[in-house]
């Protein structure tokens, strides 16, 4: 699925999702302090950007290619701090952020070399010691999933969209030039409304 097909199913479902990885602010708080600077990198309707702020952090910014998730997001909070970004195109300096956020970000990237610029480009803009925390899927067991895999994890729904899901051993290879912190399973629901398994991780560039 190329970048422009990508963004046509977001836009078209940008109002109809609920995203579920759950922000573990317990964690978070251990590594991040109230006045870091903070990016969603892919935040949909900035829902873990309301979460923060919420909490206290007060300077979170979100980007996310899909125009229309990012309309949803002023409309459910005007005063969020979010931003309209074509696929791999970053507006920051390097060395911006304290802290990066990717929730459910690289199951949406299904082509490896898509990811590794990703990667590339979070570790671009944090700066020395900071933290990405990430959130994403786990291979899921053949009878809980909606559709069958292809050798690197990666399937298409009933939907037409095309995703990917991942190993642990296929995350700490793509993001060996962090240092692994902490690391935790965690239960999700897809957008499809399936139960299903996920991992939560924090690294230190």
């Amino acid at each position: 699925m190329n970048s422009s097909t990508q963004q046509e199913y977001w836009n078209k479902v940008a109002w109809d999702k609920t995203f579920t990885h759950p922000l573990d602010l317990d964690r978070f708080s251990e590594m991040v302090t109230k006045d870091a600077n903070i990016l969603d990198f892919g935040c949909g309707y900035g829902r873990t950007i309301i979460e923060l702020n919420n909490a206290g952090y007060n300077s979170v910014k979100g980007v996310d290619t899909s125009l229309n998730l990012i309309n949803r997001a002023k409309k459910v909070s005007p005063d969020i701090d979010v931003q309209h970004i074509e696929p791999a195109q970053t507006p920051f300096e390097s060395q911006s952020f304290d802290c990066v956020i990717l929730f459910a970000v690289l199951t949406c990237i299904p082509e490896a070399d898509h990811q590794s610029n990703l990667v590339a480009e979070v570790k671009r803009i944090l700066k020395p010691g900071g933290i990405l925390y990430l959130s994403d899927y786990l291979l899921q067991p053949e009878n809980t999933r909606e559709a069958a895999y292809d050798q690197n994890g990666v399937f298409t729904i009933s939907e037409g969209a095309t995703f990917r899901h991942h190993t642990i051993d296929y995350l700490r290879v793509l993001l060996k030039d962090f240092v692994s912190l902490k690391q935790n399973p965690v239960s999700v629901v897809t957008l499809s409304g399936n139960s299903a398994e996920a991992i939560q991780c924090f690294f230190e560039k």
